[in-house]
């Protein structure tokens, strides 16, 4: 099976904060996942991080999908 995700040791924040600290995790194809916890447990920092856009402060995050450049917040939304 085809490995879609793949995310070894990852390490992120903001500032002097690291929220996450050592994240493995592989998504294979077809397998459905949901990332959980509560608030300021990482989920958010998860997603930047391996979207590109937050950098990772250590790991690796790798897919065959290819994806669009990352763009900044006011770029992405539209008027209204």
């Amino acid at each position: 099976m085809t490995t879609l995700l793949h995310v070894r040791g990852l390490r992120s924040g903001y500032g002097a904060v690291e929220v996450l600290r050592g994240v493995d995790l592989e998504v294979a194809e077809g397998e459905i996942v949901a990332l959980l916890g509560s608030n300021g447990a990482g989920k958010s920092t998860f997603n930047q991080t391996v979207s590109g856009l937050l950098q990772a402060r250590a790991g690796r995050s790798a897919s065959p999908v290819k994806t669009p450049p990352a763009r900044t917040t006011a770029r992405s939304c539209g008027p209204g």
